[in-house]
């Protein structure tokens, strides 16, 4: 696996209770999201995306992944903060 260079290190799984949290560490502000067949989870805090974080958690319920056995990790760099509506790079 190459791993993109705004990551700090490849993705981790942890099992907690019921759920996988997977972790990703980045070197820069972006919003990350992962897919899990055709279901989305994102790494979100009363549904505002998290960007100015070292590091990434979405947390997806353990049977669905356990189901698929894969995930796609999905983010877009900020590029430009604003109030709303800040301006970010192309879907990775």
């Amino acid at each position: 696996m190459i791993l993109p260079s705004v990551f700090k290190s490849a993705p981790v799984v942890f099992a907690v209770k019921d759920t996988y949290q997977i972790m990703v560490p980045v070197n820069c502000e972006m919003v990350m999201w992962v897919k899990v067949g055709d279901k989305v989870f994102y790494d979100d805090v009363n549904g505002v995306l998290r960007s100015a974080v070292n590091v990434h958690r979405m947390i997806v319920p353990m049977e669905l992944l356990n189901e698929t056995k894969e995930y796609t990790i999905c983010y877009r760099k900020v590029v430009e903060r604003k109030a709303y509506y800040s301006i970010t790079e192309d879907i990775e």
